[in-house]
Parts: C-alpha cells; structure tokens; sequence
C-alpha cells in the first residue's frame, strides 16, 4: 500500500528476523489493547496495543499467529492525546514508528 510519498510496510516485513531497526509506517488491525495508564517513576502516560496483518486470521494461522503481533507502545506527557480503543478489530494507521526489537516472549515492540 502507498498513498502519496510514503511507504507503508507490510506489518510481516517490520517483524522478520532480519529487520532493521528504523523509522516504518504501516497500518494494522488491533488485536488487543491496554487503556492508557501512567507509567511508574515518570510523568508519562503509555499504551499497548496488539497488532496483526490484515491477511492474517486465527482460522488460517492457528499456530502461529501469536510470533506475528506486533506491540505497539505508545507514550505522551497527556492521557488526551493517547487513542482509546473501543473496538478489537479497528484498523491503525501508524507513521513514523520507530522499530526496536525486543525478545522477551517473541514480542516484537515498536516506539
């Protein structure tokens, strides 16, 4: 997908093995997600929230959709500007995203 000058990436290409680390734009379908809440020792505010392919579904990918969610982390200094996910299901559009890898239980994070 591409919608004037910016890239998206499928959400499969960001979470593979060999992946850079960089700036990504993508969108996604939210699979679970975590009210804002502040975070301990800092003043921010974070959300998670879960995110899968649009090809993706527990019908075709019974075993192995749990290694393909991608875990967004959101951060603010304001709750107001955090999105408040009202329906598993709904599709995300990031830009920008910064792509970390992370290993602790095959979650992959972005920033």
């Amino acid at each position: 997908m591409s919608g004037g000058n910016i890239k998206y990436s499928p959400i499969q290409d960001i979470i593979k093995e060999d992946a850079k680390e960089g700036d990504y734009n993508f969108y996604g379908i939210i699979y679970d997600a975590s009210l804002p809440f502040l975070e301990e020792n800092s003043d921010n505010y974070m959300c998670s929230i879960k995110i899968i392919d649009k090809e993706l579904n527990w019908i075709s990918h019974k075993n192995s959709l749990n290694k393909d969610i991608l875990t967004l982390i959101i951060k603010s200094t304001f709750k107001e500007n955090l999105p408040f996910v009202h329906c598993v299901g709904d599709i995300i559009r990031v830009h920008r995203a910064v792509y970390v890898k992370y290993s602790f239980l095959n979650y992959k994070k972005i920033y």
